[in-house]
């Protein structure tokens, strides 16, 4: 029987990023923005850290890109979570959208 558990859970996106990594604006040169590799299982290292000019590089036959065109808006919700801890949301254009189709349709 095939197993349907995925590799990854939110656990392994849980991390600690220096904020001086955090681009404050984007390059002059996009072609030069880094690219973080996630390697196949079997590779010798999970991660890779590339350049952006190289994506197609990493490209095989079959597989599929899925394009984010989002953008954040100046709409940041900042709470409180049970245990104490800060909990900050950052609401999108298309989800703001899809708030107020469905209002006006309830």
């Amino acid at each position: 029987m095939l197993s349907c558990r995925p590799m990854w859970t939110r656990q392994n996106f849980n991390y600690v990023l220096p904020s001086e990594l955090i681009a404050q604006a984007p390059l002059a040169g996009r072609r030069d923005s880094r690219l973080l590799v996630l390697n196949s299982p079997d590779s010798s290292s999970a991660f890779e850290d590339a350049q952006f000019a190289d994506f197609l590089n990493y490209l095989k036959p079959g597989d599929h890109l899925v394009f984010n065109n989002t953008k954040v808006i100046p709409a940041r919700l900042m709470g409180k979570r049970p245990t104490g801890g800060a909990a900050e949301v950052f609401l999108t254009e298309s989800f703001l959208t899809f708030m107020l189709l469905e209002s006006i349709l309830a």
